[in-house]
């Protein structure tokens, strides 16, 4: 292997684009030459510090390479390799969050010479959805930081004291956030030092300060949602709820995970589950739905796992790619609220599965050792002698 040339979201505010800046960073650490080719999906930018400064400098870099990791979803792939000579060996990585691929992925996924998805389950789903080539499940890896040497983040209306549960996610029905509040306001209406920290948005936020009506208008929606529901429900008592909309960047989402004392999300589906992760990473109990990627570095003795039931998806239409033949999994809300008062109640439990969580992931999901296992792959790949142009001629023939 000459060297690789890395496509993907790399400066944008994402689970894409973080999953590639972990990926870049473990091969040019193991001195795997690289060049970054940064794509942008939207215009949003997190500071990233040292990392950033790393990753700049391998934008466009003069490298010889005959290896391509393209780490974007299937739709975009064809088009951006066109331009590539035949011969170079093309990995596609990606993720999905459903029980199957919409066809024009799988289309997408048999023109690449092999594929990389994060977990085991999303695996399956390639493979039973029609891809052929070669599937390797690739996982996320990080650089988890020592929580003790993280800054403290100052969050407004979270009283000195107050256990805090807290959420990192894009507000809409794979997220379940609906879901989230009727399990959190169930279990502690009544209960007065618990706060419900949420970091969400509805699109692409603008940074915390800015004058645009965008960002007010994405506070305002949560307060308004939260307030709705509150309607719906009719208790006697809410527990605490804090939003934190805009952008935050790489130290201040660290900060949010030490001040927080329980990561909770009770998604419907996730390919992987980057805040489920970096909680993992920073030793916090995760509460979550036992179905998807995050299974993977949440062993049932480290997590607080909910229990769950297949259901059609819907609501989804922002997206071309989700449809009602696809399932995704319904969490028990008795449960969840079951696991959310355990960790409220056993702290003592609650930080040691949280401390098992972290010597998972520090052993197996790393930039290390996540590296060494992206460079073994790629120096065992076998490149087709067709270019991407000509192979899509072919799959479109057996279409």
């Amino acid at each position: 292997m000459k060297g690789v040339k890395y496509i993907g979201q790399v400066f944008n505010q994402s689970g894409y684009a973080e999953a590639a800046r972990n990926y870049i960073l473990a091969l040019h650490q193991l001195g795997v030459p690289v060049t970054v080719e940064a794509i942008r999906h939207n215009d949003q930018q997190p500071d990233l510090g040292r990392d950033g400064e790393v990753l700049a400098s391998l934008v466009d870099r003069p490298v010889e390479y005959d290896r391509i990791v393209l780490h974007d979803t299937p739709d975009t792939w064809a088009h951006r390799l066109r331009a590539e000579p035949p011969g170079i060996g093309v990995v596609g990585c990606t993720v999905w969050e459903t029980s199957g691929l919409h066809p024009l992925w799988t289309k997408a996924c048999n023109l690449v010479d092999e594929i990389w998805v994060p977990s085991r389950w999303n695996a399956e789903v390639f493979e039973r959805s029609g891809v052929r080539v070669p599937i390797e499940v690739m996982p996320h890896c990080t650089k988890a930081p020592d929580a003790a040497a993280v800054a403290p983040l100052e969050l407004q209306g979270v009283p000195d004291g107050a256990f805090v549960f807290y959420s990192i996610f894009h507000w809409h029905e794979r997220k379940n956030p609906i879901g989230l509040l009727a399990a959190y306001f169930a279990a502690f209406s009544g209960v007065h030092d618990v706060v419900l920290v949420l970091k969400t948005y509805f699109d692409w936020a603008l940074p915390a300060g800015s004058a645009d009506p965008k960002e007010r208008s994405d506070a305002q929606r949560l307060q308004d949602e939260v307030a709705a529901f509150k309607r719906r429900m009719k208790l006697a008592h809410y527990p605490r709820v804090v939003g934190v909309t805009g952008i935050l960047g790489r130290g201040d989402i660290q900060a949010l995970h030490r001040r927080g004392d329980a990561f909770v999300l009770l998604q419907r589906a996730e390919g992987w589950g980057l805040p489920h992760f970096e909680a993992a990473g920073m030793a916090k109990p995760v509460v979550t739905t036992a179905y998807g990627g995050q299974c993977d570095f949440l062993p049932a003795d480290a997590a607080y796992l909910v229990d769950y039931t297949l259901r059609p998806v819907w609501d989804m239409d922002w997206s071309f790619f989700y449809d009602g033949s696809q399932r995704w999994a319904e969490p028990d809300l008795a449960h969840a609220i079951e696991q959310m008062r355990r960790v409220y109640s056993d702290r003592r439990e609650a930080a040691a599965r949280g401390a098992r969580a972290r010597e998972h992931v520090a052993r197996y999901f790393t930039r290390e050792v996540v590296g060494r296992r992206m460079v073994a792959r790629l120096e065992a790949l076998r490149p087709s002698p067709a270019s991407v142009s000509s192979r899509d001629v072919r799959e479109s023939a057996r279409s």
